[in-house]
């Protein structure tokens, strides 16, 4: 098993090599001609282990666009994770299998309020979740813009509908709710771009019933610039969903610390 495991981290090590060299050209052209491109490309590949008494191994892999026109923005991203754990001499089991897409439509991206449009769709074995759709209209509030730093808060209304991951022989209780959502970024560039740290949080409550079904999302990180299209970026990522241990998960939260390899075309 063990061996299979650091096959498997060399398979992702050489597919995050080859995001890096597929994105490195697209960046130099870009940077090279007269007119910037409209688009933003991203792709991260990241990897998590932990060995002893509990040994864990977890993958992700990101990618991400967007094409800005005028006063619009158009983008999407999407991403994938799998994860293993085994106890003692125990059998490994999957304790992780989550993916998740979003789109989202920014009008006046450079104001100072600018209204957005989303729509995110996902799935989580470890939160048994087989389907959640969500989409809703916001506004986002631009405390910093530009420079070496930014600094936001958008708030917007969301209605979702949640397909249980449930047993064979357990009914499928679809549920459909409006929700609130609050989201705080901030990012800071430091060291002439070369070291940038980031932050996200969601807080997503239900509208009717806020304190008994909620979710917390806060992932922050700190990217490492090895080239102008190349970054090394750790991570640390946690999200509580308050209704989880509920539709039969083990654990209300679930955090994880990646190391990951980025590339960039802008």
């Amino acid at each position: 098993m063990r061996s299979g495991r650091r096959g498997g981290v060399a398979l992702w090590a050489a597919a995050a090599a080859a995001v890096a060299v597929a994105f490195a050209p697209a960046a130099g052209a870009g940077q090279e001609g007269d007119d910037e491109s409209p688009w933003t490309l991203e792709g991260e590949v990241g990897t998590s282990l932990y060995f002893g008494a509990s040994d864990q191994t977890a993958f992700l892999i990101n990618g991400g666009a967007e094409h800005e026109s005028d006063d619009v923005v158009f983008g999407g991203e999407a991403g994938f994770e799998y994860g293993e754990a085994r106890v003692l001499e125990g059998e490994p089991y999957v304790n992780k299998r989550s993916w998740s897409s979003k789109l989202n439509l920014d009008y006046a991206p450079d104001d100072r309020i600018n209204p957005f449009l989303s729509l995110t769709a996902e799935g989580s074995y470890e939160r048994r979740i087989d389907l959640r759709l969500s989409g809703g209209l916001g506004a986002r509030y631009q405390f910093v813009q530009g420079g070496s730093g930014r600094l936001d808060l958008s708030l917007s209304a969301l209605v979702e509908r949640t397909d249980p991951r449930v047993e064979s022989d357990e009914d499928d209780e679809i549920e459909l709710l409006a929700r609130g959502s609050a989201r705080f970024r901030a990012r800071r560039s430091m060291r002439e771009g070369g070291v940038v740290f980031d932050l996200v949080s969601f807080y997503k409550p239900a509208l009717q019933e806020p304190s008994e079904d909620y979710t917390v999302e806060v992932t922050s990180s700190l990217t490492f610039a090895l080239t102008n299209s190349v970054g090394l970026k750790l991570s640390l990522s946690d999200k509580y969903d308050s209704l989880a241990e509920n539709r039969g998960a083990r654990d209300n939260h679930d955090g994880r610390l990646f190391f990951s390899l980025t590339a960039a075309s802008r």
